[in-house]
């Protein structure tokens, strides 16, 4: 299996339902079948942790430096893609997802034939992560496989 996730907390060493679910902790993941994807996600995550995203591992503890060049990426992803959701017709699906970003609201349909409005949603989880984390003062979770 490929896999790549982000979390709040350690992953692997919590019960998904109490940690996640009812405790509402975050995490963003990506794996198989959609290897195309783990693979994007990788090269963007190259640029702050070089080619250790070769490598296997679980719940790597980074500090706030890596952070804050994750949400760096993810924010100039997220700004590079905001313009193709606003030419979307709405009438292309339901609305499943209102984002807010720099003070403007994005409808976002989360369907298979938007891609694009998939990929804002998963800029902006991982965003609000490591924004959540800096303000906390406590490390973000990185797991590749």
């Amino acid at each position: 299996m490929s896999e790549v996730l982000i979390s709040n907390v350690s992953f692997y060493d919590k019960d998904y339902f109490n940690e996640f679910l009812k405790n509402n902790n975050k995490h963003f993941s990506i794996g198989s079948p959609a290897d195309f994807w783990v693979s994007f996600y990788k090269d963007l995550l190259r640029e702050v942790i070089n080619d250790e995203v070769d490598e296997s591992f679980r719940d790597r503890e980074l500090g706030n430096k890596q952070i804050k060049q994750i949400q760096k990426v993810f924010e100039r992803e997220l700004e590079n893609k905001l313009p193709d959701i606003e030419s979307i017709p709405e009438a292309g699906g339901p609305i499943n997802e209102v984002i807010e970003w720099k003070g403007q609201e994005y409808r976002l349909c989360l369907s298979l034939t938007k891609p694009i409005s998939r990929q804002v949603s998963d800029f902006y989880k991982i965003i609000s992560i490591c924004k959540e984390c800096l303000l906390e003062s406590k490390p973000m979770y990185l797991s590749i496989e």
